[in-house]
């Protein structure tokens, strides 16, 4: 079972974050995802590397690991969307 985890400064407020998870599981029904911060700072990205870096190395090799940090800072156009 591939593992995905994910981390994020979106926060957990709105749907955001099920969307993507969504999306992900969509994409990859057997996948397993765990999370590890969707509270990392905007723009502070010396933080989001200590907090994942240091989460990281708990999972097994072949994990992919996502971070989106500062997602509504660009223009729609600018933004890579993972899945669609």
């Amino acid at each position: 079972m591939p593992v995905i985890t994910l981390s994020t400064d979106i926060g957990l407020n709105d749907y955001l974050v099920g969307a993507i998870k969504g999306q992900l599981i969509s994409a990859m029904p057997d996948c397993s995802i765990a999370d590890i911060s969707h509270q990392l700072s905007p723009f502070d990205y010396q933080q989001a590397a200590y907090v994942c870096g240091n989460a990281f190395k708990y999972f097994p090799a072949n994990t992919f690991h996502i971070i989106i940090v500062n997602f509504f800072l660009s223009p729609e156009s600018e933004k890579l969307f993972l899945l669609k």
